[in-house]
């Protein structure tokens, strides 16, 4: 979440007037899917 919130790449849709939604995922490359994952 560091990494998404530090690249700020939700800065172009601030202006718009809906919500956002920070989501980080972390895959796992042995059981290839989702290992992890948060929101905010």
């Amino acid at each position: 979440m560091r990494q998404i919130k530090e690249s700020d790449h939700a800065e172009p849709f601030r202006t718009s007037g809906r919500r956002i939604v920070l989501i980080g995922a972390n895959f796992n490359g042995e059981i290839r899917n989702i290992d992890e994952w948060v929101a905010e």
